[in-house]
């Protein structure tokens, strides 16, 4: 809770900074309904060494002048999957939903309603699978279709996003907001639909063009370029158990050659 009053309580912050929140994102959520309270957290990829997020927290962000003399009132932390989902969500007589699943958007972490689309899809292949009295993965696997089709090919996307913004600098980060690469409204719009609208992409590219950072404009041409290319995997997503040695392959070439040229 804080001494003071919340500057225009009904706006949502998410601050990207790499040194704050390596890998993720420290956010600042007011209350509408509770005058002072907010919502302050921080996020970091898991695999930093040395890197823990209630320290992060600490140092950089309670240390600011807003939240001298707040009190915390209650506090917690947990493991968010942002990542794409699972090459499958069931197998013989197992299936798995929400976190379990990996079931959560990769860029800013939410994964409600994404659960939610899981759940329904898990829950008709079961249903279907029980029907017939037989729970094997190929009696449940339309569970795998519906997802990866209806969510999980904006997973696989967002994916490929999510590493092209961890990968870059404060000073890039910086410049892509400050010469109106991308607005906020654009960037949330991405988040959503898991894609670059046509819109979008063209004024990105007209603007990178006209400015000084060549290795930037190219590095926007390839993130467009595999976002496009997991989708349509994800789109492709077998049909049956057989197959899914093979697209797994195909998913991880694409996703490694991706990684290769950010290098």
């Amino acid at each position: 809770m804080l001494e003071g009053e919340v500057e225009e309580p009904e706006i949502l912050r998410i601050y990207v900074n790499n040194e704050v929140a390596p890998g993720g994102y420290w956010w600042f959520f007011p209350y509408s309904l509770m005058r002072g309270y907010v919502n302050v957290g921080l996020g970091v990829r898991a695999d930093l060494k040395g890197i823990h997020p209630r320290e992060q927290l600490r140092k950089y962000v309670l240390s600011r002048p807003e939240f001298k003399g707040s009190k915390v009132v209650k506090a917690g932390g947990a493991l968010v999957p942002t990542r794409r989902p699972l090459t499958t969500l069931v197998w013989n007589g197992v299936a798995v939903i929400g976190d379990a699943a990996y079931v959560v958007n990769p860029v800013h972490g939410g994964g409600k309603g994404s659960s939610m689309i899981s759940a329904k899809c898990v829950s008709e292949a079961i249903v279907n699978a029980l029907s017939i009295g037989n729970t094997s993965a190929t009696n449940l696997w339309s569970a795998n279709i519906c997802y990866m089709r209806r969510y999980g090919c904006k997973q696989g996307a967002l994916d490929i996003l999510r590493y092209f913004l961890q990968k870059l600098s404060n000073e890039d980060l910086e410049f892509v907001v400050s010469k109106g690469l991308v607005s906020g409204d654009e960037l949330n719009e991405i988040a959503r639909r898991g894609r670059f609208e046509v819109g979008i992409i063209d004024k990105i590219l007209k603007l990178a063009s006209l400015l000084t950072r060549p290795s930037l404009l190219l590095k926007l041409r390839t993130l467009v370029k595999y976002m496009d290319l997991i989708k349509e995997h994800y789109m492709n997503y077998p049909s049956r158990p057989e197959d899914l040695s093979m697209w797994v392959n195909e998913l991880r070439n694409i996703i490694k050659s991706y990684h290769d040229v950010l290098k």
